[in-house]
C-alpha cells in the first residue's frame, strides 16, 4: 500500500383516527414552527465517480473536514453548519452515486450565496499497488486551508431544504509538484443520487409501537422521524443487549443509523445503539491509550492461528496511517447483525472497539448485509450469508441467478423472500420484471428460496423513502 501526503495547493477552484405516521410528521412541523426564523437544512457529502482518479493509479483520499459555514447574505452573517475542532476524517471516495449526511442544522431562513469548507492542509491519497511505502511532504506553516463554494439555497420557514457537497475527485490528482487543487461543488437536486443516508444522535422524545416509529429531538432542537422496520438492528453499549422497539423508553440518548430523508426529516433505521459512547477522532499517533473508534472497511485476510483479521479501511473515526488494520477478538464481540460465522474474507463489516495503534479489539460488529442478529437467534440460522445476481420475475417473485457465493445452487433461479429486505438502492417501486439486482440474505437447504435482508437495484434513484404502505412519498405540503 503506497500512502502519499500532499500539500493543498493554494489555488483551489470554487468550486377520523390519524394515522400513527401522520402525526408523527405532525410531531415535526409543529416544532419547526416553534423557531419561526428558522428551518431545518440537511448537508449531505458526495463525490464523483473514480473513472479519471483510478486511471492515474490512485484508490482513496483522505482529507481531515473542520468547519463549513454558509453566507446568508439576507442576515450579512456566516452560518456554521458543521464544526469538529479534532478533525473529521473523511474517506472522499465512497459515495458515488450516493450521498451521506453531514450534518442537520436549525439554521436562520434567507438567502445563501457561498460556503466556506475549511479542511487540513493535507490530504492523504492511497496508491493502487499496495506496497507499504509512504511518503511524507512537508505541511507547511498553515494547518489548515478554506474553500470557497458558490452556492444558490433560499430558506424558507417551516420548509425542510437540502444539499450536497460533491468533491470533484479528477481534482484529487497531484501534480508533478505534490500539489493538489480540491474541487467542490453544490447538488441541490438530492433526488438524483441512487441513496441518501446518514447517522445523526438525540434524545427520544416519542414512542409509537402501533406506527412503529420513534420521534427524536437532536442537540440544536431539530427533530427527525424515525421508522423502525423489522430489518433494524438494536444494542445497548452499556450492557451488550440485543434489543427491540418495546424496548425503547423515552428519554434514550440514541445514535441512529439508515437511508434519510432530508426534505420530510424522516430517517428509515437500519441500526441503533442506545447509550453510545463518543468515539476519539485525530490522527492515528493521538490515539494510542486505547481509544474508542469506529471503523468500516473489508476483511482481507484471517489468521486462524492467532484468530486475528485484517481489515482494509474504507471508513474511520480516526485518520489512519495505513489502509490495514488488525482485529481481535471478533469472536468474542457483540454481533448487532450478523453472526461471527458471517466474517469472511471480502465481507464488509463495522467495528466499534478499542484502538491501541496495534489492534483493534473488537466490542461491537455489524456484518453488512446481513439480518438483524436478534432476528438470527429467533430463527436458529448460523450460516453463511449469501449473496446472489441476477434478472427479477415480478410475477413469481424470483431470481434467474447470474452469479452467487457461499451457497449451492441446484438449478438457476431462486425464490425471494422480500418481506423484510432492506433497500440498500432503489426502493420497492423499482422493482418490475427484468429488473437486474443484487441481493443478500439467508438460505434454506437446498437452496431453493433466499430470504433477503438486503437488496440493490440497478439503476433506480431515490428521493424519497417509503411510506408505511411501501410506497413512495415525495415531500408533504400544507393545504
Amino acid at each position: 500500500m503506497k500512502k502519499t501526503s500532499l500539500i493543498i495547493a493554494m489555488a483551489i477552484a470554487l468550486g377520523g383516527c390519524q394515522n400513527p405516521f401522520d402525526k408523527a410528521k405532525d410531531d415535526v412541523k409543529q416544532a419547526q414552527k416553534l423557531k419561526s426564523d428558522f428551518t431545518a437544512l440537511s448537508t449531505y457529502l458526495s463525490n464523483s465517480p473514480l473513472t479519471a482518479f483510478a486511471t492515474a493509479g490512485y484508490s482513496e483520499a483522505w482529507i481531515t473536514l473542520y468547519k463549513v459555514e454558509a453566507k446568508n447574505i439576507t442576515k450579512g452573517s456566516n452560518i456554521v453548519l458543521f464544526e469538529d475542532a479534532a478533525g473529521k476524517s473523511v474517506n472522499v471516495t465512497t459515495r458515488d452515486g450516493m450521498a451521506e449526511l453531514l450534518t442537520l442544522s436549525n439554521v436562520d431562513i434567507g438567502s445563501y450565496d457561498s460556503l466556506i469548507v475549511t479542511i487540513g492542509s493535507t490530504v492523504t491519497l492511497v496508491a493502487n499497488d499496495v506496497d507499504g511505502t509512504t511518503v511524507s511532504i512537508s505541511a507547511g506553516s498553515d494547518p489548515t486551508y478554506d474553500i470557497t463554494v458558490p452556492l444558490n439555497l433560499t430558506l424558507v420557514t417551516n420548509v425542510a431544504s437540502e444539499f450536497a457537497l460533491r468533491f470533484d475527485l479528477a481534482s484529487f490528482i497531484p501534480t508533478a509538484q505534490n500539489l493538489v487543487a480540491p474541487v467542490i461543488e453544490v447538488v441541490t437536486n438530492t433526488a438524483t443520487f441512487q441513496r441518501l443516508y446518514g447517522q445523526l444522535k438525540g434524545t427520544i422524545s416519542s414512542v409509537d409501537l402501533v406506527g412503529k416509529t420513534i420521534t427524536v429531538i437532536l442537540a440544536d432542537g431539530s427533530v427527525v422521524v424515525v421508522t423502525v422496520p423489522s430489518f433494524a438492528s438494536m444494542v445497548n453499549e452499556t450492557n451488550k443487549a440485543l434489543l427491540v422497539l418495546a424496548d425503547l423508553k423515552i428519554g434514550d440518548i440514541i445514535q441512529f443509523f439508515g437511508n434519510y430523508n432530508g426534505n420530510e426529516l424522516r430517517l428509515e433505521l437500519l441500526s441503533l445503539i442506545v447509550n453510545p459512547k463518543a468515539t476519539d477522532q485525530g490522527k492515528q499517533g493521538a490515539l494510542c491509550s486505547s481509544s474508542l473508534v469506529e471503523v468500516e472497511g473489508f476483511i482481507t485476510a484471517h489468521d486462524v492461528i492467532n484468530n486475528t483479521y485484517t481489515l482494509d479501511l474504507e471508513e474511520a473515526s480516526f485518520l489512519p496511517s495505513s489502509d490495514t488494520i488488525n482485529v481481535i477478538n471478533m469472536a468474542s464481540a457483540t454481533y448487532t447483525r450478523g453472526t461471527a460465522s458471517m466474517v469472511s474474507v471480502n465481507q464488509k463489516v463495522e467495528i466499534r472497539g478499542s484502538w491501541d495503534c496495534s489492534d483493534l479489539d473488537a466490542s461491537i460488529v455489524e456484518v453488512e448485509d446481513a439480518p438483524s442478529t436478534y432476528s438470527l437467534i429467533s430463527s436458529g440460522y448460523n450460516g453463511e450469508l449469501a449473496e446472489a445476481k441476477g434478472t427479477y420475475t415480478l410475477s413469481t417473485s424470483t431470481l434467474n441467478v447470474t452469479e452467487h457465493e457461499h451457497f449451492t445452487l441446484p438449478g438457476s433461479t431462486i425464490a425471494l423472500d422480500l418481506t423484510n429486505a432492506w433497500y440498500k438502492e432503489g426502493n420497492s417501486s423499482c422493482l418490475v420484471d427484468n429488473a437486474n439486482i443484487e441481493v443478500k440474505g439467508t438460505v434454506n437447504d437446498p437452496a431453493t428460496l433466499m430470504t433477503v435482508s438486503r437488496i440493490e437495484i440497478e439503476s433506480c434513484s431515490t428521493g424519497t423513502l417509503p411510506d408505511e404502505d411501501g410506497e413512495s412519498s415525495g415531500t408533504d405540503s400544507d393545504d
